[in-house]
């Protein structure tokens, strides 16, 4: 089997990487090899360091997340495995209003964002644009407006893998773990 390895790095920019057997130069052995990233709005660089990335469920998409907050999707056209180069096509940038800190797909066409210091998750909804929606992430959060203050950062997320996403567990900074009903953000634990 081949994999795809995004890397993210300090100066904005996001490097692939495939591994498996074969891969390198290296017979029988599982090996990795970095790919040349061609495209025609140049490879994935944000402004500052990247946080997060994530592959889509069942899609070639990359959604990545850095500190300027942009979220940047791309897709893989294609990929010469004997050149090692990999071309990508931009679908979608995304600009929230700060540091993204985690991400991830919800189902195929829903991407999760978090922005640091909000007290809400963000929804995109890629069958429609990108449209964004918001959910308050305080417990007992009303849906008429949203609470000011969070006393914890989302760290990382990661969407249930049975139910098609129903539940989204979030890691937090100050040792809370909370499950949450990813179509309310209603707290289940």
């Amino acid at each position: 089997a081949l994999f795809l390895d995004p890397n993210r790095c300090m100066d904005g920019s996001v490097q692939l990487a495939r591994y498996g057997r074969d891969v390198g130069g290296v017979e029988g052995r599982m090996g990795a090899q970095a790919l040349v990233v061609s495209s025609t709005n140049n490879a994935i660089k944000h402004g500052k360091y990247v946080r997060c990335m994530e592959w889509a469920p069942s899609s070639p998409i990359l959604a990545s997340a850095a500190a300027d907050g942009t979220v940047y999707l791309n897709k893989i056209k294609s990929m010469d495995e004997d050149t090692g180069s990999v071309e990508i096509e931009t679908v979608q940038t995304l600009h929230l209003s700060g540091a993204v800190e985690s991400l991830c797909f919800v189902d195929d066409h829903t991407l999760c964002a978090y922005v640091r210091g909000t007290p809400h998750l963000s929804y995109f909804d890629l069958n429609d644009g990108c449209k964004p929606s918001k959910l308050c992430i305080n417990s007992g959060g009303s849906s008429g407006g949203f609470e000011d203050h969070v006393s914890f950062t989302i760290m990382d997320m990661s969407p249930s893998p049975i139910g098609g996403g129903k539940f989204l567990a979030a890691a937090t900074d100050n040792s809370r773990n909370i499950i949450f009903d990813s179509r309310t953000a209603k707290h289940v634990r």
